[in-house]
């Protein structure tokens, strides 16, 4: 089917809906287990936020309404059955992008107050595209490095380098996740900033994740604070805490770092690192500015980049982090279809929507290629 979709204002109009539907949500939950009493109103606001989105992009327009909804139960009939995951790929630049996985084009009135229970409502969300589908985002006209394999190093591990805010709990629980279940498949770097890491450092590592003769990281992820609430994009800034001190980094001193370092010499050739952007906390952002990061990172060459749309609380965003890494590292999950699953643990066993609010972007393909014993 072909339905013309507005103009870029109203994309726009819809990504602070986004904002707005999703803040609520996350407003509602006090902790990452979800209350029995509270899935009706639940239910209701992510079900009102994604209809007010589809009343955005489509007007009061029954009929275009039910041909959408027919048209994504047709194309994807197995979308209730969580064994099959179809994947969907969202084009456009950054002025019309559109947020397809918080739509509930499966089931648009599905998602309300008549939802009961936890079954009910776990039954309801599966109408939002993005947990019945692993939707990979393509910001363009960034190419995606097609590249479908991790490769551990020499010792058969993979190299995450760790960049966090040790003020946060989250923080702890992530770090010592890698280094204790997952220690003989991950080597960490890190845990950074330290006593000397400074900006250029950490721009440095971006450009070239390489220490030294070292294998290159195959993982940067930070677990930090991060504002994209500023006016000038440039002046978005994740903050990152070690040692004593804090390491603010924004957008355009990060960007002045990679466009010096790139000026002065070619790259070597590398595969580079996939990027997870952990805000958590009192981390404040906005999901009408989230796409700046990404793009950052997908212009540096980075071949996947998992951020989110609003700051998680901390404790779900270490329950996602644990279970996203679980699935890519240990399970053999691609890289998609670890996000999908960690977004459906946290609902499954919390009745927890929040692992929505998680955004890929690049090659959901990627994943990590199993080494015989012989080869290591």
């Amino acid at each position: 089917m072909a339905v013309t979709l507005p103009d870029p204002g109203r994309i726009a109009e819809v990504r602070r809906e986004l904002h707005a539907g999703l803040t609520k949500v996350k407003d509602l939950l006090s902790a990452v287990e979800v209350a029995d009493e509270l899935v009706p109103e639940l239910a209701s606001t992510l079900g009102s936020m994604g209809r007010r989105m589809v009343l955005v992009l489509f007007g009061n327009q029954p009929a275009t309404i039910r041909q959408v909804q027919d048209f994504w139960q047709a194309a994807v009939p197995a979308w209730r059955n969580g064994g099959h995951t179809a994947v969907v790929e969202c084009l456009g630049d950054e002025g019309h992008l559109l947020p397809l996985e918080f739509l509930p084009l499966f089931d648009i009135a599905g998602c309300d107050d008549g939802v009961t229970d936890r079954t009910d409502f776990l039954r309801a969300c599966r109408s939002f595209v993005g947990f019945s589908c692993v939707v990979r985002r393509r910001i363009l006209p960034v190419p995606v490095a097609r590249d479908g394999g991790i490769r551990p190093g020499q010792d058969g591990r993979l190299t995450v380098r760790y960049l966090q805010d040790d003020s946060l709990p989250g923080a702890d629980v992530e770090r010592e996740w890698l280094t204790g279940e997952a220690s003989a498949r991950v080597r960490l770097r890190g845990p950074y900033p330290n006593d000397g890491h400074t900006a250029a450092d950490v721009a440095g590592h971006i450009f070239d994740p390489v220490d030294d003769r070292d294998d290159p990281d195959h993982v940067q992820h930070f677990s930090c604070h991060c504002d994209t609430t500023t006016t000038s994009p440039l002046d978005y800034e994740l903050t990152l805490r070690g040692a004593g001190r804090a390491l603010r980094l924004t957008l355009g001193g990060l960007g002045d770092h990679l466009v010096k370092l790139g000026a002065r010499a070619p790259r070597p050739a590398r595969t580079m690192p996939l990027v997870f952007l952990n805000a958590c906390g009192s981390s404040r952002m906005d999901a009408t500015s989230t796409l700046s990061f990404p793009k950052l990172f997908l212009e540096n060459g980075n071949r996947g980049f998992l951020g989110t749309e609003v700051a998680i609380p901390d404790e779900e965003a270490a329950e996602f982090a644990v279970a996203f890494y679980r699935e890519l590292l240990l399970g053999g999950a691609s890289f998609g279809v670890a996000v999908h699953r960690a977004r459906m643990r946290l609902l499954e066993k919390f009745g927890n929507p929040i692992g929505l609010a998680y955004s890929v972007y690049g090659n959901t393909d990627l994943q990590v290629v199993q080494q015989e014993a012989s080869q290591r």
